[in-house]
């Protein structure tokens, strides 16, 4: 099935959806930010924060999200080749901890407080 510039934006949506619910009901994950308003999706395995190794994945550049590699991918060959799953299974079958994020997906929430020439605190260490 042809799928045209204009109309990949809305099949690219709908992809997204239907790996992230996947993802929760398949391999029992959920987005770590769940309910705080822009912010950009990272999901973790229940046992994430609990295991020694934790396998951290990256999704391509553009506009795929996760859990697809490349999205255009998933639509075009399939997830088998386009998503992550495999690699999560992997990861589970080793009782390893996952988390996916996404690079292209990097805002900060700054608030007046963030940019008051009158804050006190010297601390250089966080992000400019």
């Amino acid at each position: 099935l042809p799928v045209n510039t204009a109309s990949f934006g809305a099949v690219r949506d709908a992809v997204h959806a239907v790996l992230a619910a996947e993802l929760a009901e398949r391999h029992g994950f959920a987005n770590v930010y769940d309910g705080v308003a822009d912010a950009p999706p990272v999901y973790a395995s229940a046992d994430a924060f609990e295991r020694d190794v934790v396998l951290l994945l990256l999704m391509g550049k553009g506009q795929s999200a996760a859990p697809a590699w490349v999205t255009p991918v998933v639509v075009h060959v399939g997830e088998k080749v386009g998503a992550m799953f495999e690699y999560v299974e992997r990861a589970q079958r080793r009782g390893w901890g996952v988390v996916i994020a996404n690079p292209n997906l990097n805002a900060r929430l700054v608030t007046l407080d963030d940019n008051d020439d009158d804050n006190d605190d010297d601390d250089e260490s966080g992000p400019a």
